[in-house]
């Protein structure tokens, strides 16, 4: 699975890099996701995101934006597995950017049709919602750790890089 992983990354830069040549003028070439590459891709970031690897986080952000970024939306609504994988590694709030019609007041995904990905969503998310007075809000896995060790130590530094959130915590 690893090599397949690596291959499959290595088609969505190969679509990324054409995409970005013809739009500077340097080639005129269209390369577009099959149904292969997009299914291959689902079953990749399948098995990475139920292995919760912190080195493959990135593979999956990666993988997840590319496929996002190409696909087209109409005939591949993938909004509901990418809320899935996003909340499997710890990102449920960067899945929010996917669900136009996030409830921000229940902290609950729209897209989601199946019971089970709504429990599992749910499950996987209750472990990065903090409660302020009466909102409840929803943190990253790096997030939420910041959150936990502000309660417990009275002097914390903190060194990420810009977006990780620093702020916002």
């Amino acid at each position: 699975m690893v090599q397949n992983i690596q291959t499959i990354l290595d088609k969505w830069l190969e679509i990324d890099f054409y995409y970005v040549a013809d739009k500077i003028g340097f080639i005129k070439k269209d390369v577009l996701p099959d149904k292969k590459l997009i299914m291959e891709t689902i079953r990749c970031l399948d098995y990475i995101t139920t292995r919760r690897k912190e080195e493959e986080k990135n593979i999956t952000i990666t993988l997840i934006a590319l496929m996002w970024t190409y696909i087209d939306k109409k005939e591949y609504d993938i909004k509901a597995i990418v809320i899935k994988f996003l909340s499997r590694i710890g990102y449920p709030t960067s899945a929010i950017i996917v669900d136009d019609m996030f409830d921000k007041d229940e902290c609950k995904f729209s897209a989601i049709d199946s019971l089970i990905d709504q429990i599992t969503i749910g499950f996987n998310q209750m472990k990065n919602e903090v409660n302020i007075g009466e909102h409840t809000l929803l943190l990253t896995d790096f997030q939420k750790r910041i959150w936990d060790v502000m309660d417990n130590e009275k002097v914390i530094g903190i060194s990420a890089p810009t977006s990780a959130g620093k702020s916002y915590v």
